[in-house]
């Protein structure tokens, strides 16, 4: 019998290792390792190193963002760049191009700590989309798209807002650069 904490672990790292591995596996078909087909080789080698690496990054860095539960928090939904929250207490619409700031919001209550992404548009009224809903990270993909939007930040900011001892007040992560 397998304790539930190691399933839980390879579960969470399943896409990571399978994204490494099909990358060897590849390497190792093209023979990458005696270049047996000469140029070949070595161009299908750049090729699948570059694609796989880049895989095994961002399997690495869904893994590193995961909040490990969708508790019930609604759903988020991602098209093209309208984002639809569809939550217990009413439904958001927005429209990522119409987005002027992003913060972040953390709540801590009976030991346990929500994240929330706060998002700003011209009305000035925040929308405020949890990150344990599901489908969040279609939603974290999406943010990615706005400029001079960094993801590592995002969940750097996020894991210290987590980890402090205290409640921090809300941060603001992103703001629109206004055009001159």
């Amino acid at each position: 019998m397998i304790r539930p904490e190691v399933v839980a672990l390879f579960r969470r790292w399943a896409e990571p290792a399978i994204a490494l591995g099909g990358t060897l596996i590849a390497l190792w078909i093209v023979g990458a390792t005696n270049l047996r087909w000469g140029w070949l080789s070595l161009a299908l080698a750049a090729i699948i190193t570059v694609s796989g690496g880049l895989w095994v990054r961002e399997a690495i860095r869904r893994v590193r963002f995961a909040t490990g539960d969708a508790s019930g928090a609604g759903r988020v939904f991602v098209e093209e760049q309208r984002i639809l929250y569809v939550g217990g207490l009413g439904n958001i619409q927005i429209e990522l191009r119409d987005v002027n700031r992003v913060d972040i919001a953390v709540s801590k209550s009976g030991g346990s700590a929500n994240a929330s992404v706060l998002l700003y548009t011209e009305s000035g009224l925040p929308a405020a989309i949890p990150l344990n809903a599901e489908g969040h990270d279609a939603f974290i993909d999406a943010l990615c798209s706005l400029p001079d939007f960094r993801f590592d930040a995002l969940s750097a900011s996020i894991s210290e807002q987590k980890a402090a001892e205290s409640s921090a007040p809300i941060i603001t992560f992103w703001r629109r650069k206004a055009l001159r």
